[in-house]
């Protein structure tokens, strides 16, 4: 990353065949002469600019139905106090996305009223997104139960960023609560990502629930664990299926590709060099994407 002329430099890593793997090239240009070219060479390939046969946007394709989140609105309530039992008002909102003035939702209290938006969002490409929160007055953002933004005060309009880092196509639970104190009133929530500019989180991609899925088609056991797993698949593994392992962090820390023919319907994981602590365990067989959490004791 630096000013130089026309320069070749080479890495060499190793795929395996007919597998997707995430590709970024970053590039700047200062002054005179121009140049970005990619390039790879491998057993049977001459060295040669890579054909856009083999090259794919990065943007995902994911089943994205939402309809919004789960809001709950309360009438007269200090800002320091707790949470009424019972809200005023529920509704699913669509998006988060409000500029109330000197007013407020219908039926709450102009001021001194508290919201609380909960359920799931789910991401699209993988990678690390922005969470932009802002608010008059006070604010808190949970992303997968990790309180990534405080700002339980007084204030006016003010932004605030936060990261969180996804797998592609992925429910990952949210809540966000909100008080208005006196005077205007707003609670906007946008995101970016990695093949997404900033905006409002859409209600494509903000749920009430999250996704059901039959316990009988897959299992990972003994969770806890202290040295290993095994991933049970109720329709067999297939050659080529992918099992990744990410710390909570969404950082990968594992990945198995299995390559026999007939591996069977149980694959055992050996993670006695992961540290102790929560991770999540992403399969990806015959087009579709599991995901299951564990605990490494």
């Amino acid at each position: 990353w630096n000013d130089k002329v026309v320069t070749t430099h080479t890495a060499s890593v190793n795929l395996q065949k007919n597998t997707s793997y995430d590709i970024k090239l970053e590039y700047y240009s200062n002054t005179n002469a121009a140049s970005c070219i990619l390039q790879w060479s491998a057993p049977g390939i001459c060295k040669q600019n890579i054909p856009a046969s083999q090259l794919f946007p990065t943007t995902a394709s994911c089943s994205s139905d939402g309809k919004g989140l789960n809001a709950e609105y309360f009438s007269n309530t200090q800002p320091t106090g707790v949470f009424p039992a019972v809200a005023t008002i529920t509704k699913t909102e669509p998006t988060i996305n409000f500029d109330w003035a000197n007013g407020a939702p219908d039926g709450i209290s102009n001021d001194l009223f508290k919201a609380r938006f909960t359920g799931y969002v789910q991401s699209l490409d993988a990678g690390t997104y922005t969470f932009y929160v802002t608010a008059d007055d006070g604010v808190r953002l949970w992303i997968n139960d990790q309180l990534i933004i405080d700002k339980w005060i007084d204030q006016g309009a003010t932004e605030y960023t936060a990261t969180a880092n996804f797998l592609a196509c992925t429910k990952y639970a949210i809540k966000l609560e909100f008080y208005e104190n006196g005077g205007d009133a707003v609670c906007k929530l946008e995101w970016s990502g990695p093949a997404t500019a900033r905006q409002p989180v859409p209600a494509s991609q903000l749920f009430t629930q999250p996704d059901v899925i039959n316990p009988n088609t897959f299992s990972v056991y003994p969770n806890p664990t202290p040295e290993s797993i095994n991933i049970f698949l109720k329709n067999t593994w297939q050659q080529g299926d992918r099992i990744v392992i990410y710390n909570v962090l969404g950082q990968q820390v594992n990945q198995t590709i299995i390559s026999s023919s007939t591996p069977g319907d149980i694959i055992n994981i050996p993670l006695r060099q992961l540290a102790s602590g929560l991770y999540i365990a992403r399969f990806i067989s015959g087009g579709i994407i599991y995901h299951a959490k564990f605990i490494k004791q």
